[in-house]
């Protein structure tokens, strides 16, 4: 009830984002949605009564104007959320430069960029947190999951780092 929290991946339809977006709203947070799809965040934004944002993660410029759109909305940000991510399943002797590119983008930098952006303002403004989404496949074992598994392993791995740098800020 009247906090503030940010979604990062939720222009997919009914998406993980999408559901929590529904969460934060009916429970009395203010809620910022943020994606690619700049109608899909439209929708879900007014069926919460939310704000939305374009936002690529892969662009720390888009991620930083996330956060700075948010703090401008909502004075501070209690909550943010990072529920990107795609599913690659490919062999591991055939995934391609291109496709690793894309994934360690898409799951590994921009998870860096939205921590960056979020966890130093939250420092500043008495604590919140961060949520990170991963995957349980990061504690399996699966074929023609190296690529993915791996950057999503990575990304939790940053979230412990930051963790461990400010979580005595209350982050």
């Amino acid at each position: 009830e009247g906090r503030s929290a940010v979604i990062l991946g939720a222009a997919g339809r009914d998406n993980m984002g999408q559901v929590m977006a529904r969460t934060f709203a009916r429970e009395g947070a203010r809620v910022m949605v943020a994606g690619r799809n700049e109608a899909a965040l439209r929708a879900i934004a007014t069926e919460v009564g939310g704000r939305y944002a374009t936002c690529d993660i892969t662009k720390k410029a888009d991620v930083e104007a996330l956060a700075t759109a948010a703090v401008a909305a909502f004075g501070n940000v209690d909550v943010a959320v990072n529920c990107t991510g795609w599913g690659l399943m490919a062999k591991l002797l055939e995934t391609t430069e291109e496709q690793l590119d894309q994934l360690s983008a898409l799951q590994f930098k921009g998870p860096y960029f939205f921590l960056q952006a979020f966890v130093g303002r939250m420092a500043q403004s008495g604590g919140g947190a961060v949520i990170q989404v991963s995957s349980a496949t990061v504690h399996a074992l699966l074929n023609n999951h190296a690529a993915y598994i791996g950057t999503k392993a990575a990304g939790e791995a940053l979230v412990r780092c930051f963790a461990n740098e400010f979580g005595a800020a209350g982050v």
